[in-house]
């Protein structure tokens, strides 16, 4: 790579190993950053650091396997963060600047502060898009009416929280106004950044899973037979509510089938401690008398994760908006059979009957009918499963990645 390139990361989360080193509650999100992390250092002549936002109340500066990380404060004013931004730009002088991420306004701040030279953005999700989708089809009236005690207390409203995702996407769309350089991995995030900003140069870098991801594989012989994974049930756009109406379609058919999810059971405490959402839910499973159905599994860790995709019969992603979404991808390099909704980039992972199934998102009976087909159809099951698992392989490939990433490094870097 001829001389030392030093780069600076901003992200959104703080790496597992500073949590411990702060003593902080550690995250299983974002594992792909640590992935990512690792094929830099298997490079020569690279220096890293990585800026992090978090709860605290100071800066703190640690360094961890040759990297240098600073951790600021999530709450700082807007004029701190840009002075803490340009006062770490200058001591460090990066060569390149990698922002994971658009969604929060740190990311702008960043390039107010220092300029867009030799800065690239990776988009994540494009969260101006995300507000359109936020509620998820569910209307505004079954919001308000079912608003909790724990809402007014937290000001944690749905449709707060959608004008919030509004908000945060004007800074997003500004951001994009101004940068020159973007790397995405979908069709959907290409044609969104070339219509806000028609001069941008957009690089394709794939997305490193993690390790655990690569060494296991799905067996139909071994699954857990009639069951339903479903990773992500935080709020209305993960779409977990439309699986709650298919589900009592799919026990006509199958009344053994069970569903896991990922997350704590919010249904466990009492109405006025839920969010409008879970009380919304609750009373959807509790209609379609589901609930002892359903197996909350809590915060799962990496190892625990690729357990659970291996037991389950098939994967279910219903959301009403997506880019990239992780979990398609793990459950695809892992080879367990996806169903998905046809939203955003989804369609630039999965192609349809081939590598997984999609359906329109509306259409909760289309996905009951596609589960109900992998349930009765073990040939379709392994050919999806053998196809994704296969076509998985070569896109999170990590040489693969790694000469992608150090091509985009090289081509935007000060050192020429």
């Amino acid at each position: 790579m001829g001389k030392k390139i030093k780069i600076l990361w901003l992200v959104n989360i703080v790496f597992p190993e500073i949590c411990k080193s702060l003593g902080i509650k550690e995250t299983h999100i974002g594992g792909w950053l640590s992935a990512y992390r690792n094929i830099l250092k298997s490079q020569e002549g690279i220096g890293l650091c990585i800026l992090s936002p978090y709860d605290g109340d100071a800066v703190n500066k640690i360094y961890s396997k040759n990297d240098i990380f600073y951790v600021f404060p999530r709450k700082w004013k807007k004029d701190k963060q840009k002075s803490f931004f340009k006062e770490i730009y200058k001591d460090y002088t990066p060569d390149v600047i990698h922002i994971f991420g658009t969604e929060y306004s740190h990311s702008l701040l960043f390039v107010e502060a220092n300029g867009c030279k030799n800065v690239i953005v990776s988009i994540q999700g494009l969260i101006s898009s995300c507000a359109l989708y936020y509620s998820a089809g569910i209307n505004n009236w079954s919001f308000i009416k079912n608003i909790s005690l724990r809402d007014i207390l937290k000001c944690d409203f749905v449709l707060f929280n959608k004008m919030t995702f509004y908000k945060r996407g004007l800074d997003e769309k500004k951001l994009i106004s101004k940068i020159e350089y973007v790397a995405g991995r979908t069709d959907w995030d290409y044609y969104h950044c070339s219509i806000k900003n028609s001069s941008l140069k957009y690089f394709h870098l794939d997305e490193p899973l993690r390790e655990s991801f690569y060494k296991s594989v799905w067996n139909i012989d071994k699954c857990k037979r009639h069951t339903i994974f479903f990773s992500q049930n935080y709020y209305p756009l993960k779409g977990v509510h439309k699986l709650f109406e298919a589900l009592p379609l799919i026990l006509k058919k199958y009344p053994d089938t069970e569903v896991f999810l990922c997350g704590n059971n919010e249904f466990s405490k009492k109405s006025y401690r839920r969010s409008s959402y879970w009380n919304y839910l609750y009373d959807l499973a509790s209609n379609n008398n589901i609930l002892d159905r359903l197996h909350f599994l809590g915060d799962l860790d990496e190892t625990n994760m690729v357990k659970q995709y291996l037991d389950a019969n098939v994967f279910v992603c219903s959301s009403s908006i997506e880019n990239s979404s992780n979990s398609i991808c793990e459950a695809q390099i892992l080879g367990v059979p996806v169903v998905a909704s046809y939203v955003g980039g989804v369609s630039s992972l999965i192609e349809e009957k081939v590598s997984g199934l999609l359906y329109r998102f509306e259409e909760s009976s289309m996905l009951a009918s596609m589960v109900c087909d992998i349930f009765s159809n073990d040939e379709m099951a392994t050919s999806l499963s053998s196809n994704a698992r296969r076509i998985a392989l070569l896109r999170h490939d990590k040489n693969k990645i790694s000469s992608e990433l150090l091509y985009i490094y090289n081509n935007i870097s000060t050192i020429k």
